[in-house]
């Protein structure tokens, strides 16, 4: 885990947890048969760090899951139903730093499809989820999530989520992505001051031409392409 990762952690705690109630996160006993019978040593002893009875390392299991895909291991039962219950911890856990260790537990598989997670996850009242769906997305780029990005740059109140929603835009890519990140560029009101370079960035790439940052100009012709109705054009003030 990055101190990025860490910090955001600890923020999220800090700012959200007067909005949730703590509680333990309940592990069945069905599902602790399937860890014991389907996993290694290694998932045996993540359950003997259960701490008061129904709460584990989420780091630690995310980890774990990790490196037995990166050493091409097939995934056991007990290791499908651990990530089942991440799935579960990203959407439901009423601690949020908790749902943001899952998001990014998730996020490190690249051999399991969990985009549905990280897209509903762009929808959460905590920014802290929404931070780490932004980045998951970046990492599993899904054109479903495109709408919900596309909202996140109108809409999110945390500047710090709006450079990973140009990111994951970028690594998308498509017609309606390079519309969203075209209204960005635009854009020169302090909302998007600190995201026009790397949406900039973005449109050379997708677009495979070289025009200057400081070519506004330049973009607006290239953006006559656009439909009417969906033509980006400058809004705002440089101040």
């Amino acid at each position: 885990m990055d101190m990025t990762q860490e910090v955001g952690y600890r923020m999220a705690h800090q700012m959200d947890k007067l909005k949730m109630p703590s509680r333990n996160l309940p592990l069945s006993g069905l599902l602790i048969s399937l860890f014991l019978a389907g996993c290694a040593t290694s998932s045996q002893d993540l359950l003997l760090e259960v701490r008061k009875g129904e709460t584990y390392s989420i780091i630690d299991l995310g980890q774990h899951l990790s490196a037995r895909e990166a050493a091409g291991e097939e995934f056991s039962k007990g290791d499908l139903a651990a990530i089942d219950l991440l799935r579960d911890v990203a959407g439901t856990d009423p601690v949020v730093a908790n749902r943001m260790k899952a998001i990014a537990a998730l996020a490190d598989l690249k051999s399991v499809e969990n985009k549905g997670a990280f897209t509903r996850a762009l929808k959460s009242e905590y920014w802290g989820v929404r931070w780490e769906a932004a980045k998951a997305v970046t990492v599993h780029p899904d054109p479903g999530a495109v709408p919900d990005l596309i909202f996140m740059l109108k809409n999110e109140t945390e500047s710090v989520i709006l450079l990973d929603a140009v990111k994951a835009l970028s690594a998308i890519g498509g017609e309606e992505s390079l519309k969203a990140l075209l209204l960005v560029y635009f854009d020169l009101t302090p909302r998007h001051t600190n995201n026009r370079m790397k949406a900039h960035a973005a449109l050379c790439q997708i677009t495979g031409k070289n025009i200057p940052f400081d070519d506004v100009e330049g973009w607006l012709d290239y953006s006559k392409a656009i439909p009417p109705e969906t033509k980006p054009g400058p809004t705002g003030e440089k101040e």
